[in-house]
Parts: C-alpha cells; sequence; structure tokens
C-alpha cells in the first residue's frame, strides 16, 4: 500500500478519534458526593478580593488554602466543604501573592454539616 493511500486511510481515523476525546473531556459526568473529598476545618485567616474569598484552613494539625466566590466568613469558624480543584503555584495578582497550593471550591457551609448538593466533581489530583 502506498504513503498517500494510508494516509487516506489513517487522517480522517485520527481526525475522528481526537474529536471523540475532545467531546468525552468536556462532558464528563459528575461523581456523587461518596467519590468527592469531604473536609471540614477551622477558618484561621480569611481575606476577600475581586470577587473572591481566600481562606486558611486547619483541619487535622495542618494547614491549606481555599478559594471560592466571595462569601462571609470569620476567623474561629468551622466550615465544611468538597474539594473541588487544586491548583499549584498560583498567583493572585489582586492580592499580589503566590499561594503554592490552593483549593478552589463552589461554596462551603458553616459548621460541620457538609453544602447541600446533589453531585460534585472531585478533585483530580
Amino acid at each position: 500500500m502506498n504513503t498517500s493511500r494510508l494516509t487516506y486511510w489513517i487522517l480522517p481515523i485520527l481526525l475522528a478519534f481526537s474529536a471523540t476525546q475532545a467531546w468525552a473531556y468536556g462532558t464528563s459526568i459528575p461523581a456523587s458526593n461518596s467519590e468527592a473529598i469531604a473536609h471540614t476545618g477551622k477558618v484561621i485567616e480569611t481575606m476577600s478580593s475581586a470577587g473572591y474569598t481566600y481562606i486558611r484552613v486547619e483541619e487535622k494539625g495542618k494547614t491549606f488554602w481555599i478559594a471560592l466566590p466571595e462569601f462571609q466568613v470569620s476567623v474561629g469558624e468551622t466550615i465544611s466543604f468538597y474539594e473541588q480543584m487544586l491548583m499549584e503555584n498560583f498567583t493572585s495578582k489582586t492580592l499580589n501573592r503566590t499561594f503554592d497550593r490552593i483549593l478552589f471550591v463552589e461554596g462551603i457551609s458553616k459548621g460541620t454539616e457538609l453544602p447541600a448538593k446533589a453531585e460534585v466533581k472531585p478533585s483530580p489530583n
């Protein structure tokens, strides 16, 4: 089989496969809450900027940052949330600060009860 004939058959197959993969990536089915990582911790620092609230959370002796759309929360409160997207070396231009690791979440609830949500996407990390 010559090269042009081989290309004639392989190229459409590769294009079809690529289109299917891109479509599948954009329409993945969310996992149930049982697969999402739940967190409950204490607020030890908070700041808001450009429509986002950044919260430093202490959970089981470890501290980490989360970010979510602007939300009123105070130092000392207990919050609960599902882990959704982890970013490393994230720079907030409005805060002029780089976070080594930060979890972006859709929402939190005050107290130990997790936010009411039928389905959430677990963090791929």
